[in-house]
């Protein structure tokens, strides 16, 4: 009599596969790496530093060109000197301080994302940010039409003395104090004073708390342990 074909029972839920001989499943792929955040190579931050350093530097010197030109356009009374000073002024404002804010402006940005600085990370960074905006702002929006004006009341000024009048009168009292604003943006970017922003220890928290990176493949193929220290480049 021959004997019946034994038929092996499926595999019930949560029952190993391994008690019928079968294998397990190999693993899929890996999943897919955190995008890494953007960073400026060396040979990209460097330049980018320099250019940020000599912008701002720019930005400062012209800033006190312009206080000066506002102050002796209040001061003067020959109106060929004060409309003279404030034509200057507008030439400045309209060609190398706005070129020279937004190149400042850009650098800032890049350094900025591409550092562990980050934009909002530092209080001083934060504070930098306000106060650069704010005298970019203020000389499109506030300075360069005063100054337009005080030029052409200066141009028609009657019987060959010029008084400054409400515009040259403002301009002398807000084109001085911006200069001080930018010497105190210069101050706090060399010092960085008050520690970081609740999003700047957010993030020192989340890398502290981040696991340290692997050696890769072949840290234990018996080749010896891994050389501590700086790798020094030749």
């Amino acid at each position: 009599m021959a004997t019946p074909t034994r038929h092996r029972p499926s595999s019930s839920v949560g029952e190993p596969e391994e008690a019928f001989g079968k294998e397990e499943p190999p693993p899929g792929p890996p999943a897919a790496a955190a995008r890494a955040p953007f960073r400026l190579c060396t040979r990209g931050r460097k330049p980018t530093l320099a250019l940020h350093i000599l912008s701002s530097v720019g930005w400062l010197d012209l800033s006190l060109s312009m206080a000066t030109l506002a102050l002796i356009g209040y001061l003067t009374s020959g109106p060929g000197v004060a409309e003279g000073a404030y034509y200057a002024m507008c030439i400045f404002d309209e060609s190398t301080v706005s070129l020279v804010s937004l190149v400042c402006g850009v650098t800032g940005v890049l350094l900025g994302c591409g550092t562990p600085w980050g934009l909002l990370r530092h209080w001083w960074l934060l504070v930098k940010w306000v106060l650069s905006l704010g005298s970019a702002a203020f000389a499109w929006v506030y300075t360069h039409p005063l100054v337009l004006t005080a030029a052409e009341k200066a141009a028609a000024a009657e019987n060959g003395v010029h008084r400054p009048g409400p515009e040259g009168t403002l301009l002398a009292w807000t084109v001085p104090p911006v200069f001080g604003v930018l010497v105190f943006v210069g101050v706090i970017s060399v010092y960085k004073p008050w520690g970081r922003t609740r999003r700047g220890r957010r993030y020192a928290q989340a890398l502290a708390a981040a696991p340290a990176p692997s050696s890769g493949p072949g840290s234990g193929s018996g080749r010896g342990p891994a050389r501590s220290g700086p790798v020094t480049s030749r």
